[in-house]
């Protein structure tokens, strides 16, 4: 069944558009939101492995979530400043669950570059605000590795 990845990647792009798009109109996002993507990150790793695949998926999830909120708080307690907030966080937890453990490791690390870069870019072209959007970014790298993922089960 090689359709099912490209299925998948489908689902989760419905399921990412409305946090870009409540982010790019300055609103917040629920927290269903992300609860959805992670339900459908496990059930999409139930069909394709069995249960197992689903407890390790969810295992992912909450792993990625823990490590990223551990090491928000350490760089707000040593530098004073938050660089991701808590939808942030349960934005880059649910895509672990889609991507697996070395997604989530490709994801944090082209996220963090992308967001540093970014901020980085913004901060010499003298803007006010040089902190970029990191929702449309985190979205956009595990959409990216999840089609790759897609890609590579074909072939």
């Amino acid at each position: 069944m090689h359709g099912f990845g490209f299925i998948a990647s489908a689902v989760l792009i419905i399921l990412l558009l409305p946090i870009v798009v409540a982010t790019w109109e300055q609103k917040r996002v629920s927290d269903g939101f992300y609860l959805a993507i992670a339900v459908g990150g496990v059930g999409f790793a139930v069909l394709r492995g069995g249960p197992l695949a689903g407890m390790i998926a969810a295992a992912t999830g909450l792993a990625c979530l823990l490590l990223i909120s551990a090491l928000v708080a350490a760089v707000r307690a040593r530098w004073h400043v938050r660089p991701l907030v808590g939808g942030h966080i349960k934005l880059l937890g649910a895509g672990a669950i889609w991507l697996g453990a070395s997604g989530a490791l490709a994801m944090l690390i082209i996220a963090s570059f992308l967001f540093v870069f970014l901020a980085f870019t913004l901060s010499v072209r003298n803007k006010s605000n040089t902190r970029p959007e990191f929702a449309p970014i985190a979205a956009l790298v595990i959409l990216m590795l999840q089609v790759q993922h897609s890609i590579i089960t074909i072939f």
